[in-house]
């Protein structure tokens, strides 16, 4: 935010078109020419919203601001804080890769680009060191607990059920 704030508030050059001249129907601001035949990078307002170009007035424009239905289409976000009601999304990321949460599947894996790996479903957790299978926690179809484990090298697997009774576990 520092920097955008330096870069508007220092801003120099740039041409602002009104198009066409003689009763206009939108705004262009050209970036990197006077010309809108040469400009690559410019933003362009009309009726139909608010877009940016880094291909020239034919576009393909990469992000829609302001549409005319009132809807925001943006590539890329940068937030210091975000407040909503509903965040619809399909898989969200740390920023290192490392903490995926998939909204689409129900799945959150802790670990995704480390050596081990934690994958929580609905009903169990699968258990990974260096992308192989080597364990799982989870409730069985009577609403007891298994434990199972394998060498995620080879070797057989071994089960152990964990049976609840009067909230005793045994």
């Amino acid at each position: 935010l520092d920097e955008m704030t330096k870069a508007i508030t220092g801003a120099s050059g740039g041409h602002v078109v009104l198009n066409p001249s003689k009763n206009p129907q939108e705004l262009l601001i050209l970036i990197d020419s006077d010309n809108i035949e040469t400009a690559t990078k410019l933003y362009r307002f009309n009726a139909a919203g608010l877009a940016y170009s880094s291909n020239g007035y034919d576009g393909p424009y990469s992000a829609g601001f302001l549409g005319a239905d009132g809807k925001l289409i943006i590539n890329n976000v940068t937030a210091r804080s975000i407040s909503a009601d509903l965040i619809r999304a399909g898989t969200i990321s740390s920023e290192s890769g490392d903490l995926l949460i998939n909204l689409n599947s129900s799945t959150v894996t802790a670990g995704a680009i480390s050596e081990t790996k934690t994958v929580l479903q609905s009903g169990h957790i699968d258990l990974y060191y260096n992308d192989k299978y080597s364990g799982r926690i989870g409730q069985t179809a009577d609403n007891n607990i298994a434990i199972e484990g394998t060498n995620p090298n080879g070797g057989a697997s071994k089960q152990t059920n964990l049976d609840i009774l009067d909230g005793q576990l045994f």
